[in-house]
């Protein structure tokens, strides 16, 4: 039976990027991995969901598919050996409904980045105003809600940004990761280091140096402007937008930024985020 590595994040964390490196890192080709192609199988994927369940997303409600999903991840645990990787934006349960299946977990890495700039990439993501976006990750976010049309995907109740963080971060029985994305950005190769090793993989540090090189947000841009990325929810926004951090300082309102803070401010701290914010 293989071991499943959540790759968890709140959405526009860094988390693409994250499979990027590991993909490049894995297979170490000669040229960059096709983003098209990364680790980490989407835990919400509906056709991964109606194929191991035998049973189809679209026939049942979003509460009844919740109490399937850890079920289906143990089965699909038992299809592979060694680590499989799952990207994942759910929190880690869905009201009383627990997600995640510990005995077939290995570890998380979970990839925090300050909800300030969340909030930017966000409203880019989702192409809605800024307001919006900052309304979602405060009062809570669900994601691929039904609304017409069949999604790709399955409803995923990501709740607020603090609300994520403490459901990865507090009290879980397998061991989690945190590298806060502004790491990433600051300090690759140490942070990159980091979650090769808390995945269990040897580190060869030449070839994490090469991977990171591959993985650059110049290079997965060019690789979404050339062939495209599935991944992308709207046409007119790019999916790898600039990948720096701090631009909340000029994209948001004071109004905007006293109400992150005013509810984050303890997981904010968490990480050092509010005193940026000073």
């Amino acid at each position: 039976m293989g071991r499943i590595v959540w790759l968890a994040s709140y959405p526009k964390s860094g988390n693409t990027w994250v499979r990027a490196v590991l993909t490049n890192y894995l297979i170490d080709g000669a040229a960059p991995a096709s983003i098209n192609d990364l680790v980490g199988r989407i835990a919400s994927d509906r056709r991964l969901f109606d194929d191991l369940t035998g049973v189809e997303a679209s026939d049942l409600t979003a509460a009844e598919t919740a109490s399937y999903r850890a079920e289906a991840y143990r089965l699909l645990a038992q299809e592979h050996d060694g680590l499989l990787y799952l990207k994942i934006h759910d929190a880690t349960a869905s009201g009383s409904v627990r997600l995640i299946p510990d005995d077939v977990t290995a570890a998380a890495i979970y990839i925090a980045r300050n909800p300030l700039d969340v909030a930017v990439s966000l409203a880019s993501h989702l192409d809605c105003p800024i307001d919006e976006a900052v309304a979602r990750i405060c009062d809570g976010l669900t994601l691929a809600e039904p609304r017409g049309a069949l999604r790709m995907q399955i409803e995923q109740r990501v709740l607020s940004w603090g609300a994520h963080v403490r459901s990865w971060l507090d009290d879980q029985t397998f061991p989690v990761h945190c590298v806060r994305y502004e790491d990433m950005v600051e300090h690759p190769h140490d942070a990159f280091r980091g979650i090769v090793e808390a995945t269990g993989q040897p580190v060869d540090e030449q070839r994490l140096s090469r991977a990171i090189d591959r993985s650059t947000f110049r290079s997965l841009q060019t690789q979404e402007e050339s062939s495209g990325f599935a991944e992308r929810l709207s046409a007119r926004s790019r999916f790898f937008r600039s990948g720096r951090s701090g631009q909340w300082q000029e994209a948001l309102q004071p109004a905007q930024v006293r109400r992150v803070v005013g509810t984050h401010s303890a997981e904010m701290q968490r990480f050092g985020y509010v005193s940026e914010v000073r």
